[in-house]
């Protein structure tokens, strides 16, 4: 299996190199940076530039549903870095998501953080970042209840979006 920055997913047949099936993710929801394969082979997510994460049913070759991922970043635009499969926990229905935030400045370096998103559901269920250490006068701040917001169906409102995203 391998993916084209085109979005395009291929399978190929490594016997006789043909490819066996062929799923175009939306290309509004931008280039696909990674892709994350099911133990039992029975699904496929791929993550984009853009920060959308796709869940294809390989079986049948159909989209299932696109989600935004980043959810902590509040509106901004995020990259989609790495996606795989939980190691222990959500039975292989988890996947961990490396989402890699934008630079505010050119001296500042992005920053990468981690979500733990429920497929089934499409729920967050963890997200980790990293942060300056707390003094001991410092409080830590309890953990926020996030939304997920759905993919932008049309390629004009995702166009929208991502002129927005790049003016901040």
């Amino acid at each position: 299996m391998y993916a084209t920055t085109h979005s395009v997913i291929t399978i190929l047949d490594l016997r006789t190199m043909r490819a066996l099936q062929r799923m175009e993710n939306p290309r509004h929801h931008g280039p696909i940076t990674c892709i994350c394969l099911d133990r039992k082979r029975a699904w496929v997510i791929c993550g984009t530039s853009t920060g959308i994460l796709s869940l294809w049913d390989i079986r049948f070759g159909i989209l299932i549903k696109s989600w935004k991922s980043g959810v902590s970043l509040l509106g901004r635009f995020g990259r989609v870095h790495q996606c795989v499969v939980h190691p222990t926990k959500g039975k292989g229905k988890w996947v961990i998501v490396a989402v890699e935030t934008p630079k505010n400045a050119p001296d500042v370096a992005s920053q990468t953080i981690l979500e733990v998103w429920d497929i089934e559901t499409t729920t967050l269920v963890e997200g980790f970042s990293t942060r300056a250490a707390l003094t001991a006068g410092d409080a830590a701040e309890e953990p926020k209840e996030v939304e997920v917001e759905e993919a932008e169906t049309s390629p004009a409102a995702a166009i929208a979006a991502l002129v927005r995203a790049r003016q901040e």
